[in-house]
């Protein structure tokens, strides 16, 4: 799932029907594996099965290839063991779109009568008990208010001190929430530079 305005892949998705299938057999009879990509052009693949039959075909604008290879990546996972929960999504916004995020989720936090801290910590808390059954809309919302809540985190550079948002232009982070519970939550905080291999 990604969060932001714009998407720089559509994909299209194209169904073969085979010879001796009767109506409605396509959907309980799963594609053979393995399955494989084929590269056509830079940023346009095929997914095929094992008979080559193809299950989609991806295509990228070229300004979207260029705007998405310079973009680094928020990826929040939470990893919680007990109760179970698993559940990610990776977050890709340039500087306006971060800070048109973390202007929007205050001004729903005034709106609630809260402070906006308090309400991002109290949606990270939550979402282990919401998702699960959340609509897909309420899904989105959430992730929104659980990526500006990252990117107020610290990035843990040992010698400059910041954001995860500070720092986003030149890494790559990712956030895995290990405890949401009670008004307690435990995370680490992993960067991996642009440039270098590692912050």
């Amino acid at each position: 799932m990604r969060a932001g305005k714009n998407r720089p892949t559509r994909v299209h998705y194209r169904r073969k029907s085979g010879a001796g299938r009767k109506v409605g057999d396509h959907f309980s009879e799963p594609h053979p594996a393995p399955r494989r990509v084929d590269d056509k052009m830079p940023g346009d693949f095929v997914i095929r099965d094992a008979n080559g039959q193809a299950l989609a075909c991806v295509y990228a604008r070229e300004s979207d290839l260029k705007r998405a290879s310079n973009m680094a990546t928020l990826t929040v996972r939470y990893d919680i063991a007990t109760p179970r929960f698993v559940h990610g999504f990776v977050y890709e916004g340039e500087e306006t779109e971060r800070a048109a995020l973390k202007k929007a989720m205050q001004e729903a936090a005034v709106k609630a009568g809260i402070n906006t801290e308090t309400w991002l910590q109290s949606v990270v808390i939550h979402a282990p008990k919401v998702l699960p059954d959340a609509a897909p809309d309420a899904r989105q919302r959430m992730n929104s208010a659980i990526t500006a809540w990252a990117l107020d985190l610290s990035a843990g550079h040992p010698t400059r001190h910041g954001t995860i948002d500070e720092f986003l232009n030149d890494s790559d982070f990712l956030v895995i929430i290990t405890k949401a519970i009670d008004g307690e939550i435990s995370c680490e905080v992993h960067a991996t530079s642009k440039c270098a291999g590692s912050a």
